[in-house]
């Protein structure tokens, strides 16, 4: 059971609907796709929760099941840095070198992303025109740069990596993954015979995550040939991804900032709470 939102992982069973069209996906990450764009059009302030449901395909008190009030729908956007802010300060704290740890953050914030219901350049274009109500959103943010930064100053100073930039590269890195999300989210479009002019061929998220991962460590590594030896070490680890529900109790305000990484140049990140 997840707070506010009883459905967690899926949709409820025998909800009534308004559009009898099957769904791509659960009930509930169908809800936060449609509510991000129209975020990301109308504003929050000026999208309705009936708007939400009509787009959603769902009478207004089905809506209601999954989500009591649009700040709980705006919050699980949020999930898109959580998920990997949760999983690189689980692994940050464990043995190895910096290159394993970001070798496997990168791969499973690919994953993450690949699999997210919505469009994170969406959600980023309304957190810049709406910073108030995404506060939480860039706190999360600034942590998982720092973290990033951090692996790649470590990861220089135990001479594993190439002398770089390490805030440039920290943005690049996060740029990189985020920037597969728009192509694979429309590869079913683009697939040979599709009739489409440009064409590929299909790669699941893992695929892409391994190369997206192995590329971003490969460009960084004084000696390439290790990264073989860093995928192996990676393989032994469950580094499956997770579905991230909604935060489990009321709106976001209130909440303060996420902290920092342990050691990481987190006195940049401020502790404010959201003005909902």
């Amino acid at each position: 059971m997840v707070g506010d939102d009883v459905t967690a992982g899926g949709p409820a069973v025998g909800r009534p609907r308004a559009d009898q069209r099957p769904l791509e996906r659960p009930a509930r990450d169908e809800i936060v796709a449609v509510a991000s764009r129209l975020f990301a059009e109308k504003g929050f302030a000026h999208t309705t929760m009936s708007e939400i449901a009509a787009a959603a395909g769902l009478r207004q008190s089905s809506l209601y099941y999954y989500f009591r009030r649009k700040e709980q729908i705006l919050q699980a956007t949020f999930t898109i840095n959580r998920a990997p802010l949760d999983f690189i300060r689980r692994i940050g704290v464990e043995p190895g070198s910096a290159a394993l740890k970001l070798y496997r953050l990168v791969r499973f914030d690919t994953v993450q992303l690949c699999r997210a219901p919505f469009d994170v350049n969406e959600i980023e274009r309304l957190a810049v025109r709406q910073p108030d109500d995404f506060a939480d959103f860039w706190a999360d943010r600034q942590s998982l740069h720092d973290w990033v930064e951090q692996l790649v100053r470590q990861g220089c100073d135990d001479g594993h990596f190439v002398e770089t930039d390490a805030t440039l590269t920290a943005l690049g890195l996060l740029s990189y993954n985020e920037g597969v999300q728009n192509w694979f989210r429309a590869q079913d479009a683009h697939r040979p015979g599709s009739g489409a002019v440009f064409t590929f061929p299909g790669y699941t998220a893992e695929q892409v995550a391994d190369h997206v991962a192995g590329t971003a460590l490969r460009s960084l590594l004084r000696r390439p040939a290790d990264l073989e030896r860093l995928r192996r070490q990676a393989a032994a680890f469950d580094d499956a991804p997770v579905h991230v529900p909604a935060p489990a109790v009321g709106p976001a305000a209130g909440r303060s900032a996420a902290a920092p990484a342990p050691n990481a140049p987190g006195s940049r990140v401020r502790r404010r709470s959201a003005n909902r």
